[in-house]
């Protein structure tokens, strides 16, 4: 948002679907679709400092990743991070 009372503050939004999908070679684990949601919001005090509160996995969706029958791995499940930006301005 560029002006009024909110400029300098940004949405993102990012909704990611994986479809069912096996885990092994000869198709006998398959592992289940998911959809994850994920969240952002951001704020440009000034040149120099932006703030950001982002969220992954808003549903808390259980996702899977299997590189074969014996490595299924749940990844992580909701979790959140705040991080601050500080660019100096050296002039």
């Amino acid at each position: 948002i560029d002006v009024g009372v909110l400029a300098g503050l940004g949405f993102s939004l990012a909704a990611n679907r994986i479809g069912e999908k096996y885990a092994d070679s000869a198709n006998q684990l398959l592992l289940p679709g998911s959809t994850r949601f994920d969240l952002a919001v951001h704020y440009q005090l000034n040149d120099a400092l932006e703030f950001r509160l982002q969220g992954n996995n808003l549903t808390d969706e259980e996702i899977y990743n299997g590189a074969n029958a014996m490595e299924v791995q749940r990844n992580a499940g909701r979790n959140y991070l705040f991080s601050m930006k500080f660019t100096p301005n050296f002039h």
